[in-house]
């Protein structure tokens, strides 16, 4: 393999294939990098993804291990001391974590890319909004959705968490108790349908959405969204909390240590990541560079939008290029 001007990781979540192609056209070495519990990250040493521990993780260990993992594997390989990070959705989330849990991975990073960066939920919609009514109409459902997974639950993976959103809409489209459950799952994921996202496009796209997850992961959004949607660390309980962090209550991630540079791409019509949420981010990260606010585009709208190469391309490559 020949290395190019810089390694450019494209960390945990596959944003797609226009963005990387465009980098490597520009001289780019690029890796792409997925979570464990995705259908490409389910093997391990010693661990069986049919056992509890494998799927006991949050994002939080997709931050400080798996993105830490990936970031040192490609420098070993390409023999460079840092590296281009491109984040989307909760992949952002994790890097997030890292930077804050193990501020020397800042200086690992030359800059970052955020796409619909995922932290604060303070102003929650779509998916997130029905779940912050949830809640209230049913006060300690994180707690339960805990509980159920040693009594009711093979592992800590999130059910039906890996079956695709095409089979699901499928067979749902002629239902009329499903059907709604099945636009709004679509909504929430792929955003609204309008002319920027092709029916071809968003098929294929949603082949692969969702693609595994761990009910921590998920239990620990809505912690946050039961709790004035803070950016805080796993909830465990009291006696676990005092045993992990020294207090009853889980701290929040001290975004002042993110010090590697970042850009921010932000759909202004996100249902996913609102943009009130994502200003507040920008405002809270001290090394934030450039906000980019991008009309119209929602949560997937970075990866099949129309418009993608003149609004998000093209800023992307220079801000990169600007760096070298």
């Amino acid at each position: 393999m020949q290395f190019r001007k810089r390694a450019v990781h494209f960390g945990g979540v596959n944003i797609g294939c226009a963005p990387a192609l465009q980098l490597v056209d520009n001289g780019f070495d690029v890796w792409l990098g997925n979570y464990r519990g995705t259908p490409y990250g389910l093997r391990h040493k010693t661990l069986s993804p049919k056992s509890h521990e494998f799927w006991d993780f949050s994002w939080h260990e997709n931050g400080v291990l798996d993105q830490a993992a990936m970031i040192d594997y490609i420098l070993n390989i390409t023999g460079r001391e840092r590296l281009f990070a491109v984040s989307y959705s909760m992949s952002c989330t994790a890097s997030m974590v890292l930077y804050s849990e193990r501020p020397e991975y800042n200086s690992k990073v030359i800059a970052n890319i955020f796409f619909a960066p995922s932290a604060f939920i303070k102003h929650p919609t779509g998916l997130w909004q029905l779940t912050k009514v949830t809640m209230k109409m049913f006060p300690g459902l994180t707690n339960l959705l805990k509980d159920a997974t040693g009594n009711h639950i093979i592992n800590d993976k999130l059910p039906f968490s890996d079956v695709s959103l095409t089979t699901i809409c499928h067979v749902a489209k002629r239902n009329i108790i499903l059907a709604p459950i099945c636009t709004l799952l679509s909504e929430f994921f792929a955003g609204r349908h309008s002319p920027s996202a092709a029916d071809r496009l968003l098929r294929g796209l949603t082949v692969r959405i969702p693609s595994g997850a761990s009910i921590r992961q998920c239990v620990h959004y809505a912690q946050s969204i039961e709790r004035g949607g803070e950016f805080r660390q796993y909830d465990f309980g009291r006696a676990r909390n005092l045993e992990l962090y020294g207090s009853s209550e889980p701290p929040s991630y001290n975004l002042q240590a993110v010090a590697s540079p970042v850009h921010f791409f932000c759909g202004i019509s996100d249902r996913t990541v609102s943009i009130k949420d994502c200003d507040t981010l920008t405002k809270t990260i001290p090394s934030t560079v450039s906000v980019n606010k991008v009309p119209r585009y929602q949560h997937h709208d970075f990866i099949l939008g129309e418009g993608l190469d003149e609004l998000v391309n093209t800023k992307v490559i220079a801000y990169l290029l600007s760096y070298l």
